[in-house]
Order: C-alpha cells, then sequence, then structure tokens
C-alpha cells in the first residue's frame, strides 16, 4: 500500500504557523529587555603595555562572533574606555587583533588586507562605513592628498589610515553579529524601536525601566544607521526633550492618573527630576493596584458563593468520601421528581420551583458558607451598629446594588469598604454600576 502523503503536506503549515508565532526576521538579532551580560567562563585576555606614561593592565573578553549585539556593545565600550583612549593607533591596531578569534579574527584580517589593496581616490567607495568615507574626502580635498593618504604618506596621514582600519573593523563586526545586512545597518533605528515599546509597568518598576533606559542610551552612539550617514546624520543618544516624551509615552495610565492627581507636568520638569518623582509614588500605587485586585477577588468570590458554587471542604470531602463508599450505586428512582438520586428530594427541601416545600422557600439565597463568608467580608463595610440601615439610606450611590456589586464599586473606584460618606461624580458612578451588574450577570 502506498504511503500517505498527509505528513509531508503538514510540515509547511507547521512551519508556518510557527514563523507566525514568532514574528523575527530571519536571522536578525534584536536587544532584549532584560540586560545581557558576558560569561565569566568565556575566553580572555590579559592586555599589558605602558606606553607613554600609559599603563594598561586590563582584562579583555575574546569576541568570536557569535555573541548577542549587547554583548558586542559591552565589548567595544570596554575597548574604547580601557584601549582606544590610552595608547597610540598602531597599539591599538595590535591589541584589536589580540582580543578577536575565529569568525571575528577572520572580518579583523580580511578589512586590514582590504585596505592595504586601497591604492587611489576611486577606492573610497570600496570602504563600507559612510562616516569614514566622508572623513577621508573632507581631510582630503584632492585625489592627489587622497592618493597619499591610501599609500602611507606622512605620520599623520598614518596614524588616520589605522584609526580607520579600526573603525572599518568595528563596522564589519557589528554587521556580523546583528545577524541581519539590511536591518544590521539600521541598528540605531531598531534599538530606538525597542526603547519606545518598553513600558513602565507594574510589572517593570520605574527603577528597572530607567537603569534600562539609561543603558540603551549608551548604546545608541554605536549602533549603525547607513541611511542616515548618506544624509549627514549619525546616530545620538536622546536629548532631554526626547527623554521626556519617551518617559511620558512609557508610562501606563495607573502612573498618569497619578501624576496628574499630583499636579505633576511631565514636560514642565526634567527627566531625572520626573524618574525621581515616579520613584516616590510608585510605593502607593502599587499597594492601590494590590487593593484593588483583591476587593475584585472577594467580590466574584461572594458572587460565587451566592450561585451556590461555593462548597466548603468538609462538604466536597464528605461528597468524595461518599463516592468512594459506593453511595452513588445507591440511587434510587424518587417518587417525587421521578429522577434517580440518593437522600431527600430537592424538592421537598427546597420547595422545587412553586416555593412550597417542608423546609421553607427559595427566598433565602445564601447558605451557611455564604452567609459566614458575607459576614466576615463586610464585617468592616455594614458596622455591627442597629442603625446600619440608616446608614445605607445616607449613601445613596448603593440604590439598587447587592452587597457583591457594592464592593465592585469601591474596588473599581479604589475605595476602603470602612470609608463613609463617599463621594462619586455622577458619570464614574453609573459606569462603576454598569460594569458590575455587567461582571455578575456573566
Amino acid at each position: 500500500m502506498a504511503k500517505s502523503n498527509r505528513n509531508n503536506a503538514e510540515e509547511p503549515a507547521k512551519e508556518a504557523a510557527k514563523a507566525k508565532r514568532v514574528h523575527r526576521i530571519s536571522g536578525f538579532k534584536p536587544f532584549l529587555y532584560d540586560a545581557e551580560e558576558w560569561d565569566t567562563k568565556s575566553p580572555s585576555q590579559i592586555l599589558k603595555t605602558t606606553e607613554n606614561g600609559n599603563r594598561i593592565d586590563n582584562k579583555m573578553y575574546i569576541l568570536q562572533g557569535d555573541e548577542t549585539p549587547e554583548q558586542l556593545m559591552l565589548w567595544i565600550k570596554n575597548y574604547n574606555d580601557k584601549i582606544n583612549v590610552a595608547l597610540a593607533p598602531a597599539a591599538r591596531l595590535t591589541f584589536l587583533r589580540r582580543i578577536v578569534d575565529k569568525e571575528a579574527q577572520t572580518i579583523v584580517s580580511n578589512v586590514e588586507t582590504a585596505f592595504e589593496g586601497y591604492s587611489d581616490a576611486e577606492d573610497i567607495d570600496l570602504i563600507e562605513d559612510q562616516t569614514i568615507r566622508d572623513e577621508i574626502r573632507d581631510d582630503c580635498p584632492d585625489d592627489a592628498t587622497i592618493d597619499a593618504y591610501f599609500n602611507a604618506g606622512n605620520a599623520a596621514q598614518k596614524r588616520k589610515k589605522i584609526t580607520h582600519i579600526i573603525r572599518e573593523c568595528m563596522y564589519h563586526l557589528k554587521l556580523k553579529i546583528f545577524g541581519n545586512e539590511t536591518l544590521g545597518r539600521s541598528s540605531f533605528i531598531q534599538l530606538k524601536r525597542s526603547i519606545r515599546n518598553m513600558k513602565i509597568s507594574p510589572q517593570l518598576g520605574v527603577a528597572a525601566w530607567s537603569k534600562r533606559f539609561d543603558t540603551f542610551q549608551l548604546y545608541l552612539p554605536m549602533c549603525l544607521w547607513d541611511a542616515g550617514a548618506k544624509k549627514g546624520l549619525y546616530p545620538t543618544k536622546y536629548d532631554e526633550e526626547n527623554c521626556r516624551e519617551i518617559l511620558e509615552y512609557a508610562l501606563s495610565p495607573v502612573y498618569l492618573t497619578k501624576l496628574h492627581d499630583d499636579g505633576w507636568c511631565l514636560q514642565s520638569n526634567t527627566y531625572v527630576q520626573s524618574i525621581t518623582k515616579l520613584k516616590e509614588i510608585e510605593p502607593g500605587i502599587l499597594k492601590q493596584l494590590k487593593f484593588v485586585k483583591e476587593q475584585l477577588q472577594q467580590a466574584k468570590d461572594i458572587a460565587e458563593l451566592q450561585k451556590g458554587k461555593g462548597k466548603s471542604s468538609s462538604t466536597a470531602s464528605s461528597s468524595s468520601n461518599r463516592k468512594q463508599n459506593g453511595g452513588e450505586k445507591r440511587k434510587r428512582e424518587c417518587d417525587t421528581c421521578g429522577k434517580r438520586h440518593a437522600g431527600e428530594c430537592w424538592k421537598l427541601q427546597n420547595g422545587g420551583g412553586n416555593n412550597g416545600g417542608r423546609k421553607g422557600n427559595n427566598y433565602n439565597t445564601f447558605n451557611k458558607e455564604a452567609k459566614q463568608y458575607m459576614k466576615a467580608m463586610f464585617a468592616k463595610h455594614t458596622g455591627a451598629s442597629s442603625d446600619s440601615s440608616d446608614s445605607d439610606d445616607e449613601e445613596p450611590w448603593k440604590k439598587g446594588l447587592n452587597q457583591a456589586e457594592q464592593m465592585h464599586v469601591l474596588a473599581s473606584a479604589g475605595f476602603d469598604p470602612s470609608e463613609r460618606n463617599i463621594n462619586f461624580d455622577p458619570s464614574d458612578l453609573k459606569r462603576y454600576k454598569k460594569q458590575a451588574k455587567k461582571y455578575f450577570k456573566g
């Protein structure tokens, strides 16, 4: 019998579904919201030298070409801070060769070889980094000067050429590690997108957000932006005005509402001042959100008990024991309702649909467990005084609401049940009541 092709037909569909879930461009490695560090066990090199009175004794990780973008940024920053600012260009290039390996080493070697092969003005366009091409044209006004630059002219030109070789190496290392050539050449824009999509919330607090934002600010000037370079625009950090705008965009409504209530304007205060202010008010916001969550859960529990869905542990346990002991097998056909069940008929207990049972009628909608739970939950809310009914009359907002719905309204508005003389905005109260009715109806 011939084999079914069903599995073969399903494979493309599975791959397509997988790609749709991932939403990632093949090969491209973006910056992540969680900070990434170098593994302390990664290969490293101790660089030591003394030149022009500058003593170097630093540990540098060895770049291999398969690192993440953030690891590359940390590596470049370490190189710039410890080596690039202290040594002459020739020594910088020597140290660069010592802290690359595998694919990264191949990239550095290829760039050096290519530069040695450039000899005249036409070769400028073979340099990938647009900023280097612009600098050469600015420093060398004619073809003769450009030829001298490529063919090792004076000492200053030699130093400039080596500096350009190092920068061209960094450019190609970035393209390799970002993983996708098209997006890698616009990694500046991709990082700005990540920054603007990063939101402040109870899960990612103000302190964590601001720390990550400051880190991304350091990376922005080190990213690539080829399209901008062609227009004379280069990657830079966000200025003060943009920092304020991004901060306001990152805040969730609960933070913005609290700032508004406190009379704080994000655009009238500096970015640093606003971060300090947010750190001050955040504990109160988190406490309020926790309270609202607890109140909504209590209201939901009460609604479940009202519907008769709540069961005590002893009831559930006895039900389980009854099943284990074969109680289900002793069901018999009932003469009252005509159905098969164990124990006394429900029609005799609660009157069925006619409110005529032996043990009262259906007007009591709370079982024993519900009453106990309600008593505990609303002890502060209703009070124990004999004039509690008068208190209810004094609070017209409760009109038309049962106790569970009242709890929902209070939780939505952020009020404590123990508060008295609560004043609602009429439009807000109408909305809260509608939400409560809809919540418990569902």
